[in-house]
């Protein structure tokens, strides 16, 4: 599921970062399909993070909700200690979401600082704006 999202997300884009990279010369053609599969494998991180975070989100959610709920009939103590166990987990989760975030952001900005820079060298007007519309 979260590839086929990913998929959908970034399969108009792919193929404009992929030809710049065959715009450029064998070099630098390989270092700008280095950074683009750098940059997706990233973004694929950070949404499987993201998918995490929420998942522990809602199951500290359901802890908490099960423990004030007027229905509650279990043991307190043990309600209380999954809760907090929840919320631990979420916590973690939540650190490592962040810490993936900066990773993509520099990925990015190489790769669309490149895309910028890239543009100035395209012969055909036509496809120039559009590769600028693109970007914008």
């Amino acid at each position: 599921m979260i590839r086929s999202t990913f998929a959908r997300s970034f399969a108009p884009i792919l193929p404009m970062m992929l030809g710049f990279a065959a715009c450029a010369s064998t070099t630098e053609e390989s270092a700008s399909v280095r950074r683009v599969d750098d940059l997706l494998s990233n973004i694929e991180t950070v949404q499987v993070d993201v998918t995490v975070a929420k998942e522990k989100a809602h199951s500290a959610l359901a802890a908490l909700t099960n423990l004030v709920s007027p229905n509650f009939t279990g043991e307190a103590a043990k309600a209380y200690a999954t809760l907090k166990t929840s919320i631990d987990d979420s916590e973690k989760q939540t650190l490592e979401l962040r810490r993936s975030l900066p990773t993509m952001s520099d990925s990015a900005e190489s790769v669309f600082r490149r895309w910028t820079s890239d543009l100035e060298a395209f012969g055909n007007t036509r496809m120039r704006q559009r590769s600028q519309e693109r970007l914008d």
